[in-house]
């Protein structure tokens, strides 16, 4: 990849994001995005929770997936579909103790067939909150 295709599809992906459905609703933000990290960030909402004021182990994968779909598609402008989202919950994140949740992707691997990703959420004070794996069928053309 040149640096040239990098910094366009890096301007085009954060106007993309800007456009998510889900992501305006529960105002996420991507904030950081290049070929090797995403951050997606979050504020807390009490929408995102459930009856116990904990956000929804849903919403946490949401933003998990964000954080990496954007990074997949910083490595390559073909769709690239998810195949595999795994996510382990360590610790819960809560309505009025926590103010925002935020995704951290990196790429481990973009192989001719796979992409795969790492991805922690954290609130704002580095707590770590989930951990979890994304894996992307990489499609088999020249632009990947």
């Amino acid at each position: 990849m040149t640096d040239d295709f990098l910094a366009k599809r890096k301007v085009e992906l954060y106007e993309t994001f800007k456009r998510e459905p889900c992501g305006r609703l529960f105002q996420m933000e991507l904030t950081h995005l290049n070929e090797a990290a995403a951050i997606v960030r979050m504020p807390m909402r009490i929408e995102a929770c459930a009856v116990v004021n904990i956000v929804h182990g849903g919403i946490i994968a949401t933003i998990a997936d964000y954080a990496c779909v954007y990074l997949a598609m910083m490595q390559c402008e073909d769709f690239t579909p998810l195949s595999s989202l795994s996510m382990e919950y360590l610790r819960p994140a809560i309505f009025a103790k926590d103010k925002e949740v935020v995704a951290y992707a990196k790429l481990i691997h973009a192989g001719k067939t796979k992409i795969v990703i790492e991805v922690n959420v954290r609130n704002e004070n580095n707590i770590l909150k989930a951990i979890g794996r994304c894996v992307f069928a990489k499609p088999l053309k020249p632009s990947c």
